[in-house]
């Protein structure tokens, strides 16, 4: 995961954590669990442990989990909607929130019920635990991640050490009173996001994920969806992914009880049937390119003669941002015809759940362990602001997110920022010699949708020049350029 999003969420995000966070909280307080003791085959161990199952059962129909929601929206293809992030955020916040609650209980507890000296040793234990973990391991990692040449496979030592730490900070971290989780928690945290050793562990760890505390909760998460003014169907869609269950409630079923079990049964018959009908009612209820309609006509040839002209230019390498430059500059910005130019820096995301846009003039950086893939475009979008300071505004944004639900990105950041052109790299790439080298699918795949979504004009910009290369921004040349024009009625 990416702490940073923690400081980032809305009000919105933070409300709704709040809001089911004390609805969980309050159910888990109000259960009262009863069997019938005269019963001489219900032994006390077998009750304490049908109590138990009882309470973990209700627990996990009433919780968010932040794996499930985040596997949901990948599923959908709508992680990085303007729903999805708020889905993610109040998800981890609402995690968060019941780690930091339980652990705070559990010192409580041992504090008061069992004595002074055992809760003083759990609380020095588990925060010797997380400064290992933030601290040492951490620096352990960078190093391993440092010590890996760009674009190789990391080292099996360094995998199998790092496994190791996981598995001895999950029993440790048990040993010492906490949960078996907090330990991977923590170490999950403290792994940079999306590190090539993070690729490794989550390609090692990944799983698939396709009652009336159900329903109260399905009520409950609604209830605050509509508080935080979200539309009608949005509301829906956002109560059913932030209930979304699978693999991780299907393993709580059967550490406590047996598939024979009728509670554990109807649990997991539960989870299979949710599994089924999510994705269709999200699919009915919500669709990202929904807030577009009725600002479809913001296009190039609306655009006024004497207003600056609002124009987002994608790169997903270097050498597209290049291009992209190229025809700014021979778009000839003056002082009566500006240009407000939006950078957009395409990276795939690899190796975690949380898709980013990072603004670059708002201080947002990327993760620290190495320079980001997209920082030579940006410095190329740099260039070009200082070579037209009065006549060019340039802001800057990275887009991390799948490659197929990138379009979502680029249809988003046109829309926030009112601009009448979109300009997006074409995926056949060719050499010097005017041989063509590459072809990429699934670029070409992402155009053909941006041009289905887009609230404004696309142009896929298509250089054949012979002379390639960061050079050819500075050399005076002559170019032939053909301009074709679609248009369809919307």
């Amino acid at each position: 995961m990416e702490p940073s999003l923690i400081w980032k969420t809305g009000r919105a995000a933070t409300f709704l954590a709040t809001f089911l966070f004390i609805f969980h909280h309050i159910a888990m307080l109000s259960i009262e669990v009863t069997f019938d003791r005269d019963k001489e085959k219900l032994t006390a161990r077998f009750l304490l442990a049908k109590e138990a199952f009882s309470a973990i059962y209700f627990a996990s129909i009433t919780t968010t989990e932040f794996v499930m929601v985040s596997t949901i929206l990948m599923q959908l293809k709508i992680i990085n909607s303007q729903l999805g992030h708020l889905a993610l955020a109040s998800s981890l916040l609402f995690k968060l929130a019941t780690f930091a609650v339980g652990t705070l209980f559990g010192f409580i507890n041992a504090f008061t019920n069992i004595s002074f000296q055992v809760g003083a040793r759990m609380a020095i234990y588990s925060l010797a635990l997380i400064v290992f973990t933030v601290v040492v391991s951490r620096k352990t990692m960078l190093f391993f991640i440092r010590s890996t040449p760009v674009g190789k496979p990391m080292k099996e030592i360094y995998t199998t050490m790092t496994v190791c730490v996981l598995f001895f900070l999950s029993a440790i971290g048990d040993e010492v009173g906490l949960r078996y989780g907090y330990g991977p928690l923590i170490f999950g945290l403290a792994v940079p996001a999306r590190s090539p050793l993070a690729e490794v562990l989550v390609a090692k760890f990944d799983t698939l994920n396709s009652f009336i505390g159900y329903v109260m909760k399905l009520l409950v998460t609604f209830i605050g969806a509509y508080f935080c003014k979200i539309p009608f169907r949005h509301a829906i869609a956002l109560t059913i992914i932030l209930n979304a269950k699978g693999i991780t409630e299907i393993a709580q079923f059967l550490s406590f009880g047996d598939i024979t079990d009728f509670d554990a049964a109807s649990g997991i018959f539960l989870v299979f049937l949710l599994q089924a009908f999510q994705p269709l009612l999200i699919k009915k209820l919500y669709n990202p390119a929904d807030q577009y309609i009725g600002h479809q006509n913001k296009s190039i040839d609306k655009a006024s003669d004497d207003a600056e002209l609002q124009i987002l230019a994608c790169a997903h390498r270097q050498e597209d941002a290049v291009v992209a430059i190229k025809v700014l500059q021979h778009s000839n910005p003056t002082k009566q015809s500006p240009l407000s130019v939006y950078g957009l820096c395409l990276e795939e995301l690899v190796s975690s759940s949380t898709p980013l846009l990072i603004s670059h003039q708002l201080g947002q950086k990327m993760s620290s362990y190495k320079v980001s893939r997209s920082q030579p475009s940006i410095d190329i979008f740099k260039y070009f602001k200082s070579q037209y300071k009065k006549f060019v505004r340039v802001n800057m944004f990275t887009a991390v997110s799948p490659l197929k639900q990138m379009h979502e990105d680029i249809c988003r950041l046109s829309f926030d920022k009112a601009c009448s052109l979109i300009i997006l790299p074409f995926h056949k790439k060719w050499n010097s010699r005017g041989k063509m080298v590459s072809s990429n699918t699934n670029i070409r795949n992402l155009n053909i949708t941006v041009l289905e979504r887009a609230p404004c004009s696309v142009g896929i910009l298509i250089d054949r020049t012979r002379t390639q290369g960061l050079s050819s921004i500075f050399l005076a040349s002559t170019y032939r350029v053909a301009a074709l024009f679609f248009w369809r009625p919307r």
